[in-house]
């Protein structure tokens, strides 16, 4: 991946690690579905934020 789409899709990947250690700390139960739930939402967010820049999974 180019540097520029790194830098752009690092708020989303902060997300995720904030997610991660929510869930790490005890805070918030560990759930598969939560956990899909979430990184369908921030996929959403990020196409949609990013356009064409946006990483494709």
């Amino acid at each position: 991946m180019p540097a520029g789409r790194s830098f752009l899709a690092a708020p989303f990947d902060a997300l995720r690690f904030q997610y991660a250690c929510v869930v790490q700390a005890g805070l918030l139960q560990r759930s598969i579905v939560a956990s899909g739930r979430l990184e369908r939402a921030l996929d959403t967010l990020e196409k949609s934020t990013l356009g064409p820049l946006a990483r494709h999974r």
